[in-house]
């Protein structure tokens, strides 16, 4: 019984400290976009070169995983719609 107290407790902790640092990071990437956002303001065409691709980069990959996460979802609904 006492291992399942200690894995439940650790598993909250975790979880607390999870949710802390996702936080934390939203916060970050707050700051990062701003950042972004200035160096596209840049008087260096370099600057704002590599900060345009960077962002485009990410954009590409965002899309990228939009498009996984809706086939999923066709799955997912496929599967539920099989089942009944």
């Amino acid at each position: 019984m006492k291992d399942q107290e200690f894995a439940l407790a650790l598993h909250d902790k975790s979880a607390e400290v999870i949710e802390s640092l996702n936080r934390k990071l939203v916060g970050m990437n707050e700051k990062a976009l701003d950042v972004l956002d200035a160096c596209l303001d840049s008087e260096s065409e370099a600057i704002r070169l590599r900060s345009a691709i960077y962002l485009n980069s990410k954009l590409y990959e965002i899309l990228g995983d939009l498009e996984i996460l809706r086939r999923l979802d066709a799955i997912e609904e496929r599967i539920n719609r099989d089942r009944q």
